[in-house]
Parts: structure tokens; sequence; C-alpha cells
């Protein structure tokens, strides 16, 4: 930054010098386009200057450079809501009746559209669920009131799952 300053300072003078000779002498005179020359020559440093630090920005190696504000907002609140998002996955179960899938059936496809209706779920998470039941029992739906518990028992079994509520 030091140079830039510097060489902006040299351009800024070079400026100034030229602007007095042409006043004083005219475009004839042999100082004025020896002003004309070093005004060039100082506005060429300014520019490479300039690229060489917007080339230094881009190197390899280097921190990348600050994000401004807003930015830094917007990615905090990202951050946030992402850590929200997995605390409330991670819960334990909350009191009430419990619906788990024991094993998909036949139709495993009739049982994806089930949880999808049922829990008005993408159909990434139904087919986690489903694919998490060909394991192991999977855990469907936690805390539910006993009549939506039945409700969700009842489709899974139209579909051809086997579930079972606790």
């Amino acid at each position: 930054m030091n140079r830039l300053l510097s060489v902006a300072i040299i351009s800024a003078f070079a400026t100034l010098l030229f602007a007095v000779s042409f006043l004083v002498y005219g475009i004839g005179s042999p100082l004025t386009w020896a002003t004309i020359a070093g005004w060039a020559v100082a506005d060429c440093a300014l520019v490479a200057t300039i690229v060489g630090n917007a080339r230094a920005n881009l190197r390899p190696g280097l921190p990348p450079p600050t994000p401004p504000p807003a930015e830094r907002r917007a990615a905090a609140r990202l951050i946030e809501n992402i850590g929200q998002i997995a605390a409330s996955r991670s819960l334990p179960a909350k009191p009430g009746t419990t619906v788990v899938l024991l094993d998909n059936g036949r139709n495993k496809i009739a049982v994806i559209k089930a949880l999808r209706e049922a829990l008005n779920t993408g159909l990434k998470e139904a087919k986690d669920l489903a694919d998490a039941a060909e394991r192991s029992p999977a855990v469907v739906a936690a805390g539910l009131a006993p009549a939506e518990a039945e409700r969700l028992l009842r489709e899974l079994h139209a579909a051809g799952g086997r579930a079972e509520i606790q």
C-alpha cells in the first residue's frame, strides 16, 4: 500500500508540473514535452502498481480478502440456522407415542409414498427412513398423539409395510 501511495503522489506531482510548464511555456516548449513524458511514465508506474496489487490478492497461499460485512452477517445467519437444524434433529424423543417401521414388505415404493404423505417430508427423507427399516427397525415418528400414531400405523400397513406403536 505504501508503494501505491508513493506512485500516486509522484503521478500527481508530474501532472502538476505538466500543467505549470504548459501554462508558462506553451505546448511548443521542450520542457513541456519533457513533463508530458514524465507524466506518462508516472501514470504507467501507477497502473502497473495497481495491477500488481490486484494480482497479489489472487495468488495461491495468501489468505482470501475479508468479505464485506453484509456477507459476514449472512454467513453467520446461515451457520446459526444450520446449527438449529442439527440441534433439532438430535433432540431426544418427545414424550408420547412412537411409531416404528419394522419392515417395508413387498412394496417399498408404496411405503415411501405413505411416509411422504403421512409425515409431509421430501422424497429423500422418506427413502432414508425406508432404507433404515431394511437394516433394523427405524423410528418413523416420536411424540405423537395416540390417534395420530394409529392413523400413521394404518397408512403404513395399507402400503404393505410392517410397523408397530411403542
